[in-house]
């Protein structure tokens, strides 16, 4: 048996108790600049709804300056759907846009980034924040709510390009809409 590792952390912060080791509080809904850390690719497990179906576990961080730089948010991305979830593929659908591995057109032949090809990307995600029931079903829990982040969409940094931008419509651009009173002559 080998002997213990004693470290003097008197000086430290408790990281056992509220508030100590970080802050692990879900950060507010909304979109935040991100960078993918990691990225591996899973398949689900033998009790799960769907067993062996492939998607993305990730590590999201907060990239962009203020009280929640450097904060991070965990996903799964599913790579599936099934008859009564046609949506569930969304968000693989949008990391595949955003890395340019597809290009939005052929939805027959939807190509997703690998693991390597995640990881560095650049980009916006929506964060929300939902009530984590499986983290109070644990033993232990002492009743009170615990609320974890989901990412619910992904998109390049600055948003999707609009139809007017970057030549997609030819240059052309609607007439802005007229406001206030029209005067009428005759």
């Amino acid at each position: 048996m080998s002997d213990r590792i004693v470290l003097d952390l008197s000086g430290a912060e408790d990281a056992t108790k509220a508030g100590g080791g970080g802050d692990f509080s879900p950060i507010p809904k909304g979109w935040y600049e991100g960078v993918i850390y990691e990225a591996s690719l899973e398949k689900t497990g033998p009790n799960a709804k769907n067993p062996g179906k492939p998607f993305y576990k990730l590590r999201v961080n907060v990239t962009q300056e203020g009280e929640h730089y450097k904060r991070v948010v965990f996903d799964n991305v599913m790579l599936f759907t099934t008859e009564n979830a046609p949506w569930m593929a969304q968000k693989g659908e949008q990391l595949a846009r955003v890395t340019e591995v597809w290009d939005g057109e052929d939805r027959s032949k939807v190509q997703f980034p690998t693991p390597e090809e995640l990881q560095g990307t650049e980009l916006e995600f929506y964060a929300t924040v939902k009530r984590d029931s499986y983290a109070e079903s644990k033993d232990g829990w002492d009743g009170e709510p615990i609320f974890r982040n989901e990412i619910s969409a992904y998109r390049p940094v600055g948003g999707w390009p609009k139809e007017d931008d970057g030549g997609l419509t030819g240059g052309k651009k609607k007439a802005p809409a007229k406001k206030g009173k029209q005067k009428i002559t005759l």
